[in-house]
């Protein structure tokens, strides 16, 4: 059978519905190939024998290459036995066992995944539908040029992320093409200027953007009254100068100075351990530190 691999490569694609990779010349020049060694579907010394038949193994790999648990494989490491014929040292496992959980793939009645077995095109054939190479086009072309990461630092505390992205969600479901991205930034101009940037993007591709659980950007002052006041109640109250620091997340604080143009703010409160957690704690000592702190800065701000 002739381009077996380039086959396979298009049926992974179609199973996990995320691409549809043309199956034409079979060498390093095809996308499907270049996009397939990129995600680690295939390794680029298999271009030589793209004749060659396709295991099970090596199928079930190229699934999760080509799927949102792409990352997580590596992670996954020796963690038992899968089949009795897959250990979990095979270097199909991780594949194996992500292929199985999403119902991409399925062992034998007999205990055995038999993954040296040549794959066939009807076990290839899981998913009836896949993405037109045209829309394929726009999402590699999404992923390519969607702003992701940091796009600023702060140029008043050395280290501090200032204006950052990251893509956190990104499905198709119903032929609609989801990407859900989480964008930050201390200063509001430059929030407005990525946004600007995925409408932009999203128009080109014909795509609309839509803004959901926006909060204020809370700029840094040089210059803050209250800051210095808070600083010098806790070096009396401890005998020792506070460590003042900025992080970049949404703060309370950020809504309250949006809507108060000017205020001077301050974040600060009791000791809080594993935050966003189920296992979240607050230490009980030191609410009441907290509150004797705060009564004094109340008292001299009178």
């Amino acid at each position: 059978m002739k381009k077996r691999l380039l086959a396979c490569l298009l049926a992974a694609c179609m199973a996990v519905s995320m691409l549809v990779l043309p199956a034409s010349a079979a060498s390093l020049n095809n996308s499907a190939i270049q996009t397939a060694i990129t995600l680690g579907g295939m390794d680029a010394g298999q271009t030589g024998s793209l004749d060659a038949a396709v295991t099970r193994g090596a199928f079930a790999r190229m699934l999760v290459a080509f799927s949102a648990y792409r990352e997580s494989a590596a992670s996954q490491g020796a963690v038992g036995t899968l089949y009795k014929d897959v250990p979990g040292s095979s270097q199909w496992a991780p594949y194996i066992r992500i292929a199985v959980q999403q119902g991409w793939m399925n062992g034998y009645t007999d205990g055995s995944f038999r993954p040296d077995n040549t794959v066939t095109l009807e076990e290839a054939d899981v998913c009836p539908q896949a993405l037109t190479e045209e829309a394929t086009l726009r999402v590699v072309r999404y992923l390519l040029l969607v702003p992701n990461g940091i796009a600023a630092m702060s140029m008043d505390i050395p280290g501090l992320v200032q204006t950052s992205c990251n893509l956190g969600i990104f499905h198709v479901t119903d032929s609609v093409l989801t990407a859900v991205s989480s964008v930050r930034s201390s200063v509001a101009s430059q929030k407005q200027m990525l946004l600007a940037r995925f409408a932009a993007l999203s128009q080109l591709l014909g795509g609309s953007l839509q803004v959901t659980g926006a909060y204020p950007a809370w700029e840094y002052r040089r210059e803050s009254v209250l800051r210095e006041k808070m600083a010098a109640v806790y070096e009396q109250q401890t005998g020792r100068a506070p460590k003042i620091e900025a992080i970049h997340a949404g703060l309370e604080c950020g809504l309250f100075a949006g809507q108060l143009p000017g205020l001077d703010c301050v974040s600060f409160g009791p000791d809080l351990t594993e935050i966003h957690t189920c296992r979240e704690r607050m230490h009980i000592a030191s609410v009441q530190r907290v509150w004797r702190y705060m009564l004094e800065v109340l008292r001299r701000c009178k």
